[in-house]
């Protein structure tokens, strides 16, 4: 219940911020800049009321951070992605523990079969490891278009070894698009 209402908090932010974009296409520059703000003012309560260290960030709350950008709020935005990237590589971690405890285990069985799966990218299809690069990959986007181009090659470099790290066989091998976060 409670990620669905940071969710929903996000979707009112985002919606906010898409009225203000279309105020200041129309040349009311005030009133988008008071929308920014009240949709900055969103974000905060949620991060308030729904504190990470309560309730973890999760796949609901990736637009966060270009909620913050795009309301003017790049430091809170760099902030809370760093934030969440570090969630992310924190989950994604353990996970690359159990990947190499399974592809042991199915090495050691003689399970080839199921052991060229997991080469091939088959362990990025748990859902835990494709949410948590589908977030990296919303993250890298924004970074990409909101802040500055050394943070965003920083970031979009994590994302890529962790995008990579549960494949073994070389590119073209895999089954196409496999573990890749749609």
């Amino acid at each position: 219940m409670t990620v669905n209402l940071r969710g929903n908090l996000g979707h009112l932010a985002e919606t906010i911020l898409d009225k203000a974009d279309r105020e200041a296409a129309m040349g009311d520059s005030a009133t988008a800049k008071e929308d920014r703000v009240k949709a900055g003012g969103v974000i905060d309560y949620s991060l308030e009321e729904l504190p990470a260290d309560r309730v973890p960030h999760s796949v609901f709350d990736y637009s966060y951070p270009e909620c913050y950008y795009r309301a003017g709020e790049k430091e809170k935005g760099h902030k809370l992605l760093l934030e969440m990237m570090a969630k992310a590589k924190d989950e994604l971690d353990y996970y690359k523990i159990v990947y190499e405890y399974v592809m042991n285990d199915a090495r050691e069985s003689g399970d080839m079969a199921y052991y060229s799966q997991l080469e091939q990218g088959y362990f990025t299809e748990r859902h835990e490891v494709r949410e948590q690069l589908y977030t990296m990959q919303e993250l890298n986007m924004a970074a990409k278009k909101y802040d500055d181009p050394a943070f965003a090659a920083k970031i979009e470099k994590d994302f890529n070894e962790y995008r990579v790290a549960f494949f073994r066989a070389q590119p073209g091998q895999g089954r196409p698009g496999a573990g890749q976060p749609q």
